[in-house]
């Protein structure tokens, strides 16, 4: 069997199954793929040239602990703390890598980290606000619809150099589109 798609013509399942180009099985190699992709050194080349603000927390990229991963997401977004100087987390889950392809690391990558969810969370704990509103007022509608915009400032900056990596941005874009149905 096999996909078929306009622009990627035909992806083999048996070679995306076992292919390491688009699946990885090992902890370190995964979590090595998504620290470079969650920080994209090239990002900080673009960052100050699209934002006149940008955040001063730093941001990390850990698994989910173990014990949360099972049935959980693919990544997620933890914010930090500059009082207390906790630096942002950009969570991957390592569980069932088999059903976790590359291609949908860029994508992911610039949705959860920067200039995703930490950018924008982390310049929202730098403003002058009631700390309720600083720290613990997130609005869904805002967040994601600034992780969706970062995926589409990732395309304007050819971070989806290759086809998989548009596929990857375009599964999620079709994810979301099913969802909201």
């Amino acid at each position: 069997g096999g996909l078929t798609g306009i622009f990627l013509g035909t992806i083999s399942t048996d070679i995306y199954l076992h292919d390491t180009m688009f699946v990885v099985g090992h902890f370190h190699l995964t979590m090595a793929a998504a620290a470079f992709l969650g920080t994209f050194g090239a990002i900080y080349y673009w960052m100050p040239k699209l934002f006149g603000t940008l955040p001063r927390q730093p941001y990390t990229v850990q698994p989910i602990p173990a014990a949360q991963a099972p049935g959980n997401t693919t990544a997620y977004y933890e914010p930090g703390s500059l009082e207390t100087g906790q630096a942002g987390i950009y969570r991957i889950n390592l569980t069932e890598l088999d059903q976790r392809p590359l291609w949908e690391l860029p994508a992911l990558g610039v949705h959860e980290a920067v200039p995703g969810h930490h950018h924008q969370i982390a310049l929202q704990q730098e403003l002058d606000l009631h700390p309720l509103r600083r720290n613990g007022t997130f609005f869904t509608a805002f967040v994601e619809g600034w992780g969706l915009y970062s995926e589409k400032l990732a395309e304007e900056m050819g971070f989806y150099d290759d086809p998989y990596s548009k596929f990857g941005q375009l599964t999620y874009e079709m994810w979301r589109a099913c969802r909201l149905v």
